[in-house]
């Protein structure tokens, strides 16, 4: 009776599928966390640039003198032609002066105001996407996707 419960403790058959389901559950998660990561950093990086390409577009299309520019259409049109995220994800507030413009024309005519003003003034462009996650808020580290939207917001003078 000895011996068969010797033999039955040196008998590892089964033993690396035992191990291989406690490390399993490990692995995909590991697996789920890398895959995370590439996404927030795709859509960080579509964010910023979209955000970068609105403000140089927005400040470029400051309507001058007898000129018809359309400031505001041409920046949330180049915004969504910069990032291949879905565009019913995408937030776009553009400001001048810290006050928000809707429209080609309040756009345009807080552009004009800010361009003649005798102090510097401020035009941005912010851009927010929903944040995919594919983890429990819970268990995504530190501030990677606050709030679960991630924001960019380029300021810069307009001159």
């Amino acid at each position: 009776m000895f011996s068969r419960l010797l033999e039955v403790a040196r008998d590892r058959a089964g033993t690396a599928m035992i191990e291989f389901a406690f490390v399993l559950p490990l692995l995909v998660i590991v697996l789920l966390g890398v895959l995370q990561f590439g996404i927030f950093f795709y859509d960080y990086v579509s964010v910023e640039y979209a955000a970068q390409t609105g403000e140089r577009t927005f400040l470029a299309n400051r309507p001058l003198t007898g000129e018809n520019y359309t400031p505001y259409t041409s920046t949330i049109n180049a915004i969504q032609g910069a990032t291949s995220l879905q565009l019913s994800e995408l937030t776009i507030t553009l400001s001048v002066n810290g006050t928000t413009c809707a429209s080609d024309t309040s756009c345009g005519t807080a552009l004009t105001t800010a361009y003649s003003a005798l102090s510097p003034q401020t035009a941005s462009v912010e851009v927010s996407y929903t944040c995919l996650t594919l983890l429990p808020v819970g268990w995504v580290p530190g501030n990677v996707c606050p709030g679960g939207v991630l924001t960019s917001t380029i300021t810069q003078r307009v001159d």
